[in-house]
């Protein structure tokens, strides 16, 4: 078991971390981000002994134990999830596939002998149309065309049928030979809250409740443990705004805590929406 120390917190690897894919450890340390996030809020920490140290437990069901040196009898599991509005909107794969598209045509306009004169960049921001950041409808080849012809325009390529905008230019904030990527879609201002948002769509109820089913198998394994916080980050390409939310009035819940995360976009902070 590897501990590593950093201020008043000690983190808990388990043996095996090191020969864990790569792909499992960084899902891990996301979510470790996002439980160091809630953290550091004010209120979350003073629930906890000033003095002592926080050990935070790299585990699997729960995704973190949190206890305190000397403190034997308090003994916290965390889940860690994720919430976006549509269930089924697979938008992360979508995001990371037009992230590839446009990285390989920019790559290749870059590395051309008749462009490299007249184009000098070194980041792209490009506005796709909703619906297709959505559902991932597009002919990959007259997505490339119509992005290249976008680039070698300088953004003066007339809207088409899949990107809505595009602008071009160089920064001293990014590397010269490692063009920046922001991708996004033109609803992306669009950032409905929570509270607005029906309850047979509310996607926290639907987190909380797929996270309850497995919770009484996690308890049965983890018996030591005698306080379940549910922690629901909104990434930022989720578009949801926490403010204000609320759980309905008659709310009741297996854990002791569900805690809503927000760190980027709209609404930052933590949000504490159930406490039995």
């Amino acid at each position: 078991m590897k501990i590593m120390f950093d201020d008043n917190k000690c983190f808990v690897y388990p043996d095996d971390w090191e020969n864990k894919k790569d792909t499992e450890k960084q899902k891990k340390l996301e979510e470790y981000k996002v439980v160091l996030f809630l953290l550091n809020d004010s209120i979350v920490k003073s629930q906890f002994v000033e003095n002592k140290k926080l050990f935070i437990e790299f585990y699997e069901k729960p995704d973190f134990i949190l206890y305190q040196d000397g403190i034997s009898t308090e003994r916290i599991g965390i889940e860690v999830t994720q919430s976006y509005i549509d269930k089924e909107w697979n938008h992360e794969r979508i995001y990371q596939e037009l992230n590839l598209i446009c990285k390989r045509v920019i790559d290749e306009i870059r590395h051309s002998e008749d462009f490299q004169k007249s184009l000098n960049f070194n980041y792209a921001d490009i506005v796709f149309y909703h619906e297709v950041m959505v559902n991932g409808h597009y002919n990959i080849n007259r997505l490339k065309s119509e992005l290249k012809q976008s680039i070698i325009n300088e953004n003066n390529y007339p809207c088409g049928e899949y990107i809505k905008s595009l602008k071009i230019g160089c920064s001293l904030a990014y590397p010269r030979d490692n063009i920046k990527i922001t991708i996004n879609s033109d609803m992306a201002y669009i950032v409905p809250k929570l509270k607005d948002i029906s309850m047979e769509l509310d996607p926290i109820l639907r987190c909380v409740s797929e996270k309850e089913n497995k919770l009484d198998s996690y308890k049965k394994k983890s018996d030591s443990i005698n306080k379940w916080w549910l922690c629901i980050d909104i990434p930022e390409r989720a578009h949801l705004n926490p403010v204000s939310y609320n759980l309905p009035a008659d709310f009741k819940s297996k854990f002791n805590r569900i805690y809503l995360v927000k760190r980027m976009d709209y609404g930052i902070g933590v949000y504490l929406i159930y406490n039995a």
